[in-house]
Parts: C-alpha cells; sequence; structure tokens
C-alpha cells in the first residue's frame, strides 16, 4: 500500500460558528479560516488521478466557504424556519440569519473534533471505492488541527 497526502492551497473555507459547553454556557459568534490535509490509501498497482481526489475536498470546502455553519444534533438549540430566514434559540439568546447563509451540519456541536469527523465522512463517501480515506485534519488556526483515522 502507498499513501498519498494531499494539502492544497485551495483546500480551505471559512466560516463561523460557535461551540456550545451546556445549556447555559457557549462561545460568541466568531470565524475561523478552516484547512484540509488528507491521507489516501491506494494499492501498489493502481494509479490515482490526483485531480479527482482535489476536487472532492474542494467542493466540500466550497460548500461550507462563507457560511454560518450550526449543529442540528444539539439538544440545547431550538430552529425556526422564517420566510428566508432560520431563527436560533439558546437559552436566552436569539439570533435570526439568512437562510441562505446558513449551513446545518447533521453534528451535535460545532467543535474541531465534530467538524472534523462530519468533513471526513464527507470525503470519504464522496471517494466511494476509489481510495480509502486514511486520515483527515482539519486545522483552525496555526499549530492547531484535529485529525480523524480511519
Amino acid at each position: 500500500m502507498k499513501t498519498i497526502h494531499l494539502e492544497k492551497e485551495r483546500f480551505h473555507f471559512s466560516c463561523a460558528h460557535f461551540t456550545i459547553f451546556s445549556s447555559t454556557n457557549r462561545e460568541r459568534l466568531h470565524g475561523h479560516t478552516y484547512r484540509v490535509a488528507a491521507n489516501f490509501l491506494v494499492n501498489e498497482a493502481d494509479f490515482v488521478d490526483y485531480n479527482l481526489l482535489k476536487d472532492i475536498i474542494t467542493r466540500e470546502c466550497e460548500r461550507l466557504d462563507e457560511r454560518i455553519i450550526l449543529p442540528s444534533e444539539s439538544p440545547f438549540i431550538e430552529y425556526r424556519k422564517r420566510e428566508n430566514s432560520l431563527e436560533l434559540r439558546y437559552d436566552k439568546d436569539c439570533f435570526l440569519f439568512p437562510e441562505g447563509d446558513v449551513e446545518l451540519l447533521p453534528i451535535e456541536n460545532t467543535t474541531i473534533e465534530c467538524l472534523s469527523s462530519y468533513f471526513a465522512g464527507m470525503v470519504a463517501k464522496r471517494c466511494g471505492s476509489m481510495v480509502k480515506l486514511r486520515s483527515l485534519s482539519l486545522y483552525s488556526g496555526p499549530g492547531q488541527h484535529c485529525t480523524v483515522e480511519f
């Protein structure tokens, strides 16, 4: 087996989020520019078109870029759809976001751990049987990342 490592300048996305610590404690809404690196396992004799793998990661980055990412599985958040908006209620706070700016993710929290697992799962799914995703690292800043290994 061989490992292909991909870490390109275009593998990034910027989004806003807040982490929930409890039913009454959360971070303020803020943003990060996340960067992605991935390792794929391939058989010795296989030929892999790197462009296909790069496109898979790039498409996932583009889908989350310039969005407000929110966890659809949090027990502490209530959502209500309004005309063209999404209302979020958390404890005593109420947010109203333009619906087109929001990406609801099927995760419990928007921590780097939950987000990296979600992102890695989406990349692995899109790869299908082409290659096996070995690991994916999501960087939320210099020297700070979470790696998901398969």
